[in-house]
């Protein structure tokens, strides 16, 4: 991309990012963690997907020093970047990542202790079929999740503009947009670790703890953006719904259908996450150009959460009945 001369080669570039990108983010860590780990799959999910925001926080004021840099300086940020990924990322990739524990001569992290009694091999796989979790409503319920929860985090992308929108009446909420978003990032970050770790517990625990902060967010940043402090306390709570999409996710479809078949499984329902991802920016940018179009937006997001946890306490409900089913 750094070489470049037409907008048409952006758009190719654009569909090839896609293919490569989002399978990395959204199937590999959790289908990765899922085959090594038996024990404290929610939290190494969550550890590895908090990385996301840590690697924003790191990486964004790189590139846009690079930006600064001059008037083509976008060309050097691309070709740094791509020779980071091309240098570090690839050859990380192809040499030391293995599908399987398996591929190495060892054993799941924590297989050992999973086994009913000491000293008996590890149980094998359990869970249902993807042609039989396919057909079910539990699948369509988490495909829902899925599609609502990543259309939910979009909203993230619109709160700096939100603070904007009251510089005429309340100068000092637009001069910490910045700072708010900011809030919003380390929410997310530290969210995952915690939402991960409260999955191992429970899942509905977990989807309840990350769904409430955001309802409580999105009330505080609504009804109370002139207090800064709770504006920041908002966005931080706002953070942690964030994170249900990449941690919670896959951790519902992981106890719904169980790992027998999960990676197939989870691949179609984040499916729908992509497709969210898709419309979610380009629907949120005309709702806030509607009268009141701010206050839209959060209620929106309000039913948005409270569709994503009726669903994915469905899911979960009727897991538990396919799990008598098989066996």
């Amino acid at each position: 991309m750094s070489f470049f001369t037409a907008v048409w080669q952006f758009y190719i570039a654009g569909v090839l990012l896609g293919i490569g990108t989002a399978p990395l983010i959204y199937l590999a860590v959790p289908s990765l963690i899922n085959a090594w780990c038996k024990k404290k799959v929610g939290f190494f999910i969550g550890l590895c997907m908090a990385f996301t925001g840590i690697g924003g926080v790191i990486f964004n004021p790189i590139g846009t020093a690079l930006i600064n840099m001059g008037p083509e300086g976008w060309r050097t940020g691309y070709l740094v970047f791509g020779i980071i990924v091309l240098v570090v990322t690839l050859p990380f990739t192809a040499f030391i990542v293995r599908s399987k524990p398996s591929d190495k001569g060892v054993q799941a992290y924590g297989a050992d202790e999973v086994s009913a009694d000491a000293g008996k091999p590890a149980a094998p796989e359990v869970g249902v079929s993807a042609d039989k979790a396919m057909k079910t409503a539990a699948f369509f319920a988490l495909a829902g999740f899925s599609f609502l929860i990543t259309v939910n985090q979009t909203v993230y992308q619109f709160l700096p503009s939100y603070c904007a929108s009251f510089s005429n009446s309340v100068p000092e909420i637009a001069a910490v947009s910045g700072v708010v978003a900011s809030a919003c990032m380390a929410g997310q970050a530290i969210g995952k670790v915690i939402l991960g770790a409260v999955n191992d517990k429970s899942c509905k625990g977990g989807m309840a703890l990350g769904i409430g902060s955001g309802l409580v967010g999105v009330v505080l940043m609504w009804f109370l953006p002139s207090v800064v402090a709770l504006l920041f306390v908002g966005a931080f709570l706002f953070g942690f719904v964030y994170a249900c999409t990449t941690v919670q996710t896959p951790l519902l479809v992981r106890t719904t259908f169980g790992s027998r078949d999960y990676t197939n499984i989870y691949s179609r329902v984040s499916m729908a996450g992509t497709l969210g991802g898709v419309v979610a920016s380009t629907f949120w940018a005309w709702v806030i150009d509607l009268p009141g179009g701010f206050s839209i937006m959060f209620v929106l997001s309000i039913v948005c959460m409270a569709l994503c946890f009726l669903f994915g306490v469905f899911a979960l409900g009727q897991g538990k009945k396919l799990e008598k089913t098989e066996n």
